[in-house]
């Protein structure tokens, strides 16, 4: 999670593989499908 975007974190639009990005501010719906997706999960929500 972070308060910069994408874009500044990495300049080349690629982040590493594996890297799950979530911009701040995030809504609850969005650090639940973000948290989800890290663990493998398939979004319920």
């Amino acid at each position: 999670m972070s308060g910069y975007t994408a874009d500044i974190l990495d300049p080349h639009g690629v982040l590493e593989e594996g890297v799950h990005f979530l911009q701040k501010p995030a809504s609850l719906l969005e650090m639940a499908r973000g948290v989800e997706g890290a663990l493998g999960r398939r979004p319920r929500v």
